[in-house]
Formats: C-alpha cells, sequence, structure tokens
C-alpha cells in the first residue's frame, strides 16, 4: 500500500470510527462499522467480501449507497440482457431542441440542469468559443422550463466559433427533495450519455460544466486516439464509488468501449427503477462496471487524464481549469475581482467569461 493511499485509509476509518462512536443508537452504530469493514476490506482488493459486508448495513444514511455497491457477477449477467429500451423506463422523453451535424471526430457533452446552464455552463461554452474555437459541443438540459430552454437556445444561436446541439427533458419533480433532484442530474446523464453516444458514433466526451477551458481541449483529444475510454483515476481513495471521477469522460466508437457505457448506464437504471440513487452512483457504476469485464477479460482500455489536462490549481499551461465542491457556488458572478488578493486565476477568468455573457445575453433571457 503507497503513502498516498495509507494516509486517505487512515483519514477515512478514523472518520468512520468516530462518527460510530460518538452515535447513541446501536444500529447506527453497527452500521457505521460494517461501512468501516467493507471500507477496509475493498481496499485489501477483495471487492466479493466487501460486498457483503456493505449489504449488511441498514441505517439510513448510509444504507442507499452500500446496497448500490454491487460485484457480483449475477447482477451484471442481469445488466447485460438490459436493452437500450429497458435504460429508458420510467424517464421524461428527450426533445431535440437543435439538431447535431456534427463533423469531427471528438464532440463534447456537457448534461445539467437550467440553474447550472445559467451559472455555470455559459461561461464554460465562452470560455471554449475563446480557447478552442471550431469546436463541437452537445448540450442536454434536465429541468428546463419551456421559457428557459427558449433562451438556452438562442444563446447558442448567438455563440460564436462552436457549433452546437440541444436537447432538453423534463423530469416530473413536484415531490422531490432537492437532494433527490441532484442526484437525478448527476447519475441520469450518464444514460443520456449513452444513448446519445450510439446516435453519433463519435469519441463523446461527458464533461461537468463548472469549469473553464485555459487552452483548446484538441491536447486531450489527440493524445487519447489509443484509448476506448478515457478519465481521471483516483489512486489512493478507499472507497468504491472515489476510484473513478466522472467530471471529464471520454468514450471512442469500439465495441469494448459501447460494452462498457452500456453497463455504466443499465447499473444506474436498475437502481433508478429501484428508487435508489444516492449520490456518487455515477462514478460507482463506472468503476464496478470496469472491475465486472476486467474479470471477463473485456474490459476497454483506458487513458488516463493527469493534472495537464485537469486542473485544479490553474496553471498556465493546464487545458481545463476545474471548480469542484461548495467553493464553486460562492464563485465571483460578474463581481469585480481585480483588487482582490484571494482571487484565483479560475476566480478572474470566471468574472471576465460572465461579464462578456451578460453583453451577449438578450434582455427577455429568463432568470
Amino acid at each position: 500500500m503507497n503513502d498516498l493511499f495509507f494516509h486517505h485509509a487512515t483519514d477515512t476509518l478514523k472518520a468512520f470510527t468516530t462518527a460510530a462512536t460518538t452515535l447513541n443508537d446501536q444500529s447506527q452504530t453497527d452500521s457505521w462499522a460494517l461501512m468501516t469493514a467493507g471500507l477496509a476490506t475493498f481496499s485489501s482488493g477483495d471487492t466479493d467480501n466487501s460486498q457483503l459486508k456493505f449489504a449488511e448495513v441498514t441505517a439510513p444514511s448510509l444504507r442507499p449507497m452500500a446496497q448500490a455497491i454491487r460485484f457480483d457477477t449475477p447482477f451484471f449477467d442481469k445488466l447485460k440482457k438490459t436493452t437500450d429500451e429497458d435504460l429508458l423506463s420510467g424517464l421524461p422523453i428527450v426533445e431535440t431542441i437543435r439538431e447535431g451535424v456534427f463533423k469531427k471526430d471528438d464532440v463534447l457533452y456537457m448534461a445539467c440542469n437550467s440553474t447550472y446552464f445559467d451559472m455555470f455552463a455559459k461561461p464554460l461554452l465562452l470560455s471554449l468559443a475563446d480557447q478552442g474555437p471550431g469546436n463541437e459541443v452537445h448540450i442536454h438540459l434536465m429541468d428546463s422550463p419551456q421559457s428557459h430552454t427558449e433562451q438556452a437556445d438562442r444563446f447558442c444561436s448567438d455563440l460564436k466559433n462552436v457549433r452546437t446541439a440541444l436537447s432538453i427533458e423534463r423530469p416530473e419533480f413536484s415531490d422531490d427533495s432537492l437532494v433527490s433532484r441532484r442526484a437525478y442530474f448527476h447519475a441520469i446523464r450518464f444514460i443520456r450519455y449513452y444513448h446519445h453516444f450510439k446516435q453519433y458514433q463519435r469519441c463523446l466526451w461527458l464533461m461537468d460544466v463548472d469549469g473553464l477551458f485555459n487552452k483548446s481541449p484538441e491536447t486531450f483529444f489527440s493524445e487519447s486516439r489509443g484509448s476506448d475510454i478515457c478519465l481521471r483515476a483516483r489512486p489512493g481513495r478507499l472507497e468504491p464509488w472515489n476510484q473513478f471521477n466522472a467530471c471529464l469522460v471520454g468514450t471512442r466508437p469500439t465495441g469494448t468501449a459501447t460494452k462498457y457505457l452500456h453497463h455504466v448506464a443499465a447499473y444506474i437504471a436498475h437502481f433508478y427503477q429501484d428508487k435508489q440513487l444516492p449520490w456518487g452512483i455515477d462514478q460507482l457504476a463506472m468503476y464496478a462496471s470496469f472491475v465486472d469485464l476486467q474479470r471477463r477479460g473485456t474490459a476497454p482500455g483506458i487513458g488516463f487524464l493527469d493534472d495537464r489536462i485537469l486542473d485544479y490549481e490553474y496553471r498556465d499551461d493546464s487545458v481545463l481549469w476545474c471548480s469542484s465542491g461548495v467553493g464553486k457556488l460562492t464563485s465571483p458572478s460578474g463581481k469585480s475581482v481585480e483588487d482582490d488578493p484571494n482571487a484565483t486565476p479560475y476566480d478572474l477568468a470566471f468574472t471576465r467569461y460572465v461579464n462578456l455573457q451578460d453583453g451577449l445575453d438578450r434582455p427577455e433571457k429568463s432568470v
């Protein structure tokens, strides 16, 4: 076990142990102990027995994720039989607003709700037009009212140097909490991604919208040619749902890559239809599906994205500046930050693109 892995694992286990000892309810304490044992077993490489320990967790706060951790072969045998139509069971229809007539081998794919589109996707798209003119992107809006959809379509029409396609879905959320909505957005996007991937038959790059391009994406396009799947791995993480990162995932139109992406979509669809979508199931599905295919000898070839591609420290020579965690929700929004000594290069660039967006948006934009 390397030092990075050891320290992260130790910190995580300490956190679980501390939480368990401060709980008065015995069933809660037992569940935290089982979760800890499951993580320790998983970190040793014994995925099958870790699943058995996770399956015993009963605490409501832990059970959804614990029950979603599956590595058993019969489970994936069932997923293999899931048809593309089965994946859509219970989901709203998808409407095409702007047809994607793409010419490039690599196309970006962004999926988000209306709030994230206005807050983050617009500056991101403007940074793409600035740093990577001529690129192509499919935007899938989730929970976008008609007025917002019209405004988003106008924005795409006015966007220079970027070819766009736009699709929308409008799930029924009347009785769901914010947590349930966020879980839907982060997970169901993989099902939409899979279907659009099959439609376009190009390398499709699913990406989070809370970032900015500092350089053209052509860098990671060209460097990924020999891989079926490209993603960011997280060495040293203890949790099954944190082994692979979902912030940028490129999938090439190969047979093994298509099978892998189907596994991921079917994994998520299974738990969605079972009314259980814990936060992080997207990354869990990515990792568990890879493990299953690896056991069968049909795993896709993976290309790993380094910190020169995905940069959380905002270096001058990196491609994509990423913003994650709660900090992104407090990023400057058109407010001058030039005199702020704590402003990061991301903050300065974000403000510049928001100001540019405000100058381009038409007065009738939705609020």
